[in-house]
């Protein structure tokens, strides 16, 4: 698993970017504020992480 800042770096420049708050990366955690997020975005988003995921595993 790539670490967390890595990790986000590698999704805000995928397609679409996908932009996690960093605030608690030095600890290891990303977080997703949903607040902005429609419900057209799920399948895109998943794909995105799931992807991510993947080639940091």
């Amino acid at each position: 698993m790539p670490d967390a800042l890595a990790l986000s770096a590698h999704l805000q420049r995928g397609d679409p970017p996908v932009h996690l708050s960093e605030r608690h990366a030095a600890r290891g955690v990303l977080t997703l504020d949903p607040q902005v997020l429609q419900p057209e975005d799920d399948a895109g988003l998943a794909a995105a992480l799931k992807a991510a995921l993947r080639v940091g595993g």
